[in-house]
């Protein structure tokens, strides 16, 4: 689910993101995924979001 793909500056959005391949048994430890949003900014064209999380095992 994306909420508004137009943003003004200073305005916020919603990317929610699912984990599509499941995380089963033996994936424990340590997760990083990096997300790269694009924009139609000339200085910064594209960020990156870092999403970290540690699955218990």
């Amino acid at each position: 689910m994306v909420g508004s793909t137009i943003l003004q500056p200073g305005e916020s959005t919603t990317l929610d993101i699912p984990l599509y391949m499941g995380m089963h048994v033996g994936m424990g430890g340590p997760h990083d995924f990096a997300i790269d949003i694009r924009s139609n900014d000339p200085v910064n064209p594209v960020k990156t979001v870092n999403w970290k999380f540690l699955i218990a095992e």
